[in-house]
């Protein structure tokens, strides 16, 4: 059925102001961005690539794609991708970061997550302490998660208190030994809304 409506809504694009040919590049995004707006991540995978080959280089093309293979839960072919375009992970750029770590997260590696966030030559710092407290806090190691996050007291980045809070709490309580696992609900949370479509992280 998805295929069907792809099919039949690929001539409109042609139909509404767009040009003659149905795959020039102002046609291919609009009916990508449709596709993905619509939930057919599927569809919009492979009209994403078709974009990335237009334009290689492009990191707002490169970072839409793995955001699409994320939201179709092709983890591994996402991680997959970003290798193939950029063999060496620690130069991968850092506008591309949020949605490669999301993708490692989904697949749960999370060494590998530790080590791109604290080898890439491309974070800032502010990103390489966030980034890395985040994956220690995604795998509930509250300690150095709360190591990290405490480099960004007293910077600009945004929500820095509260994740220090957030990961002293839970790191307090498993000190005390009261529970298996911290009662911070907010961090239950953090994978479930480590989305790329947003680009934010929300607690």
């Amino acid at each position: 059925m998805k295929y069907f409506l792809a099919v039949v809504l690929l001539p409109l694009f042609g139909l509404s102001g767009f040009s003659q040919n149905l795959y020039d590049f102002e046609n291919s995004a609009a009916f990508a961005n449709y596709l993905r707006q619509t939930n057919q991540f599927d569809l919009a995978i492979p009209e994403y690539e078709r974009l990335v080959f237009m334009k290689p280089g492009d990191l707002s093309l490169q970072k839409n794609l793995l955001a699409v293979y994320w939201e179709a839960d092709l983890w591994d072919v996402g991680i997959n991708r970003a290798s193939s375009l950029y063999p060496n992970e620690n130069q991968l750029p850092g506008e591309l970061a949020f949605e490669y770590l999301a993708l490692l997260f989904k697949n749960q590696q999370f060494n590998k997550a530790i080590d791109f966030s604290e080898n890439n030559t491309n974070l800032k710092e502010s990103e390489r302490f966030f980034y890395s407290g985040t994956t220690y806090a995604i795998n509930y190691e509250w300690k150095p998660a709360y190591e990290a996050y405490s480099h960004l007291e007293g910077s600009n980045f945004q929500s820095a208190q509260e994740y220090i809070t957030i990961t002293r709490q839970a790191l307090d309580e498993k000190e005390k030994a009261q529970v298996s696992q911290p009662l911070c609900p907010q961090l239950y949370q953090v994978q479930a809304n480590y989305t790329p479509e947003t680009g934010k992280m929300a607690w």
